[in-house]
């Protein structure tokens, strides 16, 4: 059946009003011919036509209809009452209506299966030259990749070369330990942000929301960007309204606005300005950061929030970095049930970034303070000016790395912990049952017997043994299922390395509460 004429009605109709037709001709032409004509020629090329654009069903009421019209109308000297006569005709009428019909649909078929082709053949040339420009993406990104740890490494390296000479004096001595923290710190971002988007890829970034003053967040995160900006002499103004909840990751809500307030510190030349407005409007919060910046090109603009893109990749760019900050932040928007927009009117023009965050309900905010007991909440060492102190508490550090074991004993003795180390599974039940100490903390990965295989031998202990020691497990994965898989084997925590040395000691000290109870 023909695709232009679908409704059945109507393709019956314009038989009959074919037929109409011809017989009207046949009459106007008897009246105006003197010579009687024979009308056959004209009938077969109507029943083509009919079959053609109509189908077959129609073409075959109106060859019918001419058959019954022909039989009655012709004069009697001429009538073919022969049913043989009748029947070659028939079958004439039917051949000339099937092959017309059959024909067009061919054609149709035939039609439908070169549309299908081209567009499988656009789809196939589509997805090859989105795969080149992911292929692209790759490469560039792992050449970033390298460049951004090798970068930091090298000064690391270097310095930590001429700290083994032992030939520096007190003053670059202190230059070169901070010169070797800010690129270990800078090295750790880039392995947070990598796999914060190996994460979000997999569907696997999850956030613990609870009630939060969004204000005193972004005072957090920009006070520890502040330093920067006067470094490099730009002017950050800050203006926060009061009273902002919202439920989200104070974590994740600290780390969206450290990465939009250090991008427009990174984005504004020396001089220039940033500033961070947080204020309600209507049923949600905003929060925006803009600058007199660099500004960001139209063409570039609608690819701002991609992972992997960068406006400039090459090997001569200004600015460094993997080009992932934009889109975490996109992502963690999403997840805490907001949105986050860019603005800008073009290159040195500077940019605008706008993070829209839902209120908070009182649902939610009664909801959030029966979840986060009293005691949970670690406030930093920093924030409250109080030295963790660990003086009489015994804490067994166990892990398989002999450099991470002596520094992680280092600073637990430097914050009064009585503290003993083992470098294995086996070491570690050794000395726990010798010892008895008041909170364990355990690499997870270790060969043989890992650090779930030694918690689960913990727990398996009497209660007089210590199977209900606090324990912490610090180890370098840190995605959200294996913190999820270290809290289900046994561990009260999950502590990420690198770890800050202050919170190291707060989580002990925090165990060695519990222990106390």
């Amino acid at each position: 059946m023909p695709r232009e004429i679908r409704s059945a009605p109507l393709r019956y109709g314009l038989a009959l009003a074919s037929f109409a037709l011809i017989l009207g001709a046949s009459f106007a032409i008897e009246k105006v011919s003197p010579f009687r004509i024979d009308l056959t020629s004209l009938i077969i090329i109507a029943m083509i036509g009919s079959s053609w654009f109509l189908g077959f069903g129609p073409g075959m009421v109106l060859a019918l209809i001419l058959e019954l019209t022909l039989d009655y109308f012709t004069p009697p000297q001429f009538a073919f009452k022969s049913a043989i006569i009748i029947f070659n005709r028939m079958v004439l009428f039917t051949s000339v209506v099937w092959f017309a019909s059959w024909r067009r649909s061919a054609e149709q078929k035939l039609r439908e299966q070169q549309e299908l082709l081209e567009a499988a053949l656009a789809n196939e040339q589509r997805a090859r030259r989105q795969a080149e420009a992911a292929d692209r993406l790759k490469d560039e990104f792992l050449a970033t990749v390298s460049h951004e740890l090798r970068t930091p490494l090298s000064a690391i390296l270097g310095w930590a070369a001429m700290l083994n000479m032992d030939e520096l004096d007190e003053k670059t001595t202190r230059i070169a330990l901070s010169t070797i923290e800010r690129n270990a710190k800078a090295q750790a971002e880039i392995i947070s942000d990598i796999l914060d988007v190996s994460s979000i890829m997999r569907g696997k970034l999850r956030i613990d929301a609870r009630a939060v003053e969004l204000a005193g967040i972004v005072r957090a995160a920009v006070d520890t960007l502040q330093l920067a900006a006067r470094a490099k002499g730009l002017s950050l103004s800050v203006s926060l309204d009061s009273n902002c909840l919202v439920v989200g990751d104070p974590d994740r809500l600290q780390q969206i606005v450290w990465n939009l307030v250090s991008n427009a510190i990174k984005f504004t030349p020396k001089g220039g300005m940033a500033q961070v407005l947080l204020a309600r409007v209507n049923s949600h919060f905003e929060l925006t950061v803009s600058d007199n910046g660099i500004g960001i090109s139209r063409e570039f603009l609608p690819h701002v929030f991609e992972r992997f893109r960068q406006a400039d990749s090459s090997s001569t760019r200004a600015h460094g970095g993997l080009g992932l900050g934009l889109a975490i932040v996109r992502n963690l928007a999403e997840l805490h049930g907001g949105t986050v927009l860019a603005e800008s009117s073009g290159l040195g023009q500077g940019a605008k970034f706008t993070l829209q965050l839902p209120i908070a309900t009182a649902p939610q905010i009664e909801e959030s303070e029966l979840k986060l007991q009293p005691g949970e909440r670690v406030d930093s060492w920093e924030g409250n000016g109080e030295r963790p102190n660990l003086a009489g508490l015994r804490v067994l550090l166990v892990d398989d790395e002999p450099d991470t074991l002596e520094i992680l004993l280092m600073i637990l003795s430097q914050f009064g912990a009585n503290v003993r180390g083992a470098g294995s599974t086996t070491d570690a039940m050794n000395t726990f049952l010798e010892w008895k100490p008041d909170v364990l903390v355990s690499d997870l990965g270790m060969p043989e017997e890992d650090g779930y295989a030694l918690i689960e031998r913990v727990r398996a202990l009497k209660p007089e043994e210590g199977s209900e020691i606090p324990a912490a497990a610090l180890t370098a994965h840190v995605r959200d299922e294996d913190r999820v898989l270290a809290l289900a084997a046994g561990y009260q925590t999950h502590i990420k390395k690198p770890v800050d040395p202050a919170k190291l000691a707060i989580a002990v000290a925090n165990l060695g509460k519990k222990a106390k109870v």
